[in-house]
């Protein structure tokens, strides 16, 4: 009796160990590239002056330091002067996987009273230097007229995705036949090609 529960309890061990040991596994293929360790010589200006434009946010050609300095006094340095870039070029992506979902939900006596609308697609970063806030707009069209919109602001780190959804719901009279979803893009993060 006493070695079934023996064995009993060994098992169900070997199990739990064996399931934590997976998911520990799966945690570090999915965040796994995000983690990583640098080492370098504090001393080492070609180091210190990427670590400062790492920081440095790019938005609409402005250029803002994030605060701080490179050697951590607080006192400032010459990593942390501001500069002027003289060409700005968006960061590559792709935006596609586009899918909606048109409905209507409410019929009445001439057609069509509520619609609902879900509007998405698949944001990749492509760049290896740099992440940032990419706006896409998500339009619901009638026609050639634009009826409702959403702008979706997402931070999307280098080499990476975002699954961006929108859900419209109207009030009115529509044809739900000529309602169609459009996809554009607003904003890229931008990066200094020459300073």
């Amino acid at each position: 009796m006493k070695k079934g529960v023996l064995r009993n309890v060994l098992i169900g061990v070997g199990i739990i160990f064996g399931l934590a040991l997976i998911l520990g596994m799966g945690v570090l293929f999915v965040f796994g590239d995000r983690v990583s360790d640098v080492a370098w010589d504090k001393d080492d200006e070609d180091v210190v002056s990427s670590v400062a434009e790492v920081r440095l946010e790019i938005e609409g050609g402005a250029v803002e330091d994030l605060g701080g300095d490179s050697d951590g006094d607080g006192g400032g340095s010459s990593g942390d002067v501001g500069f002027v870039c003289s060409e700005w070029q968006p960061v590559q992506y792709s935006l596609g996987n586009f899918f909606e979902n048109i409905e209507c939900l409410v019929y009445g006596v001439d057609g069509c009273e509520r619609v609902r609308a879900v509007c998405g697609s698949e944001l990749f970063n492509l760049d290896y230097d740099l992440g940032g806030v990419f706006e896409i707009r998500h339009s619901l069209f009638s026609g050639d007229d634009e009826i409702e919109f959403e702008i979706i602001e997402e931070n999307v780190g280098t080499r990476e995705r975002a699954v961006l959804r929108t859900e419209i719901m109207l009030d009115g009279l529509f044809d739900v036949g000529s309602l169609e979803c459009v996809v554009n893009t607003e904003r890229v993060p931008q990066l200094c090609v020459a300073s």
